[in-house]
């Protein structure tokens, strides 16, 4: 029985890994394509547009850009909540990247404190959506207003 059990197991646990590696590539895919946009746009193009027309063409940038790393960073996370290992210590490390990043860590990670998912996808896309949203109401609201 215990033979069965442990086939079992690993049957799943090489399924999940199957899964896994493909999400990698996703958001391996989306991190470039964010990447790739942004540096075309701002480093590149940007002299053709206008000031509304970059602001507006953020999302096209940003939402690949999120989506990938929040991705990666929920499988990291779940993989570590599966493993017993504290999810803080996935998110803080004693080295000097830790330090510089210490006053941004609430800003850039509280959508994996809202979101309850157990799948990476769902909660790359909802933060994904959250952060789009955010960007929006600011450039809609507050930015003209400055």
């Amino acid at each position: 029985m215990k033979k069965q059990e442990f086939e079992r197991l690993q049957q799943q646990n090489t399924y999940e890994q199957t899964i896994a590696k493909s999400h990698n590539s996703l958001y391996s895919s989306c991190l470039i394509i964010g990447i790739i946009l942004f540096a075309y746009i701002y480093f590149y193009d940007f002299d053709s547009y206008s000031e509304t027309e970059l602001i507006s063409m953020t999302p096209l940038w940003m939402f690949p850009l999120i989506f990938g790393f929040y991705g990666f960073m929920a499988q990291k996370m779940l993989l570590q909540d599966q493993e017993n290992k504290s999810i803080y210590k996935l998110l803080t490390n004693n080295g000097l990247l830790y330090q510089i990043m210490l006053p941004l860590f609430p800003l850039l990670f509280f959508p994996f404190f809202f979101i309850k998912s157990k799948s990476p996808i769902i909660i790359a896309l909802l933060g994904s959506l959250l952060w789009v949203g955010i960007m929006l109401f600011f450039f809609a609201v507050i930015f003209p207003a400055l």
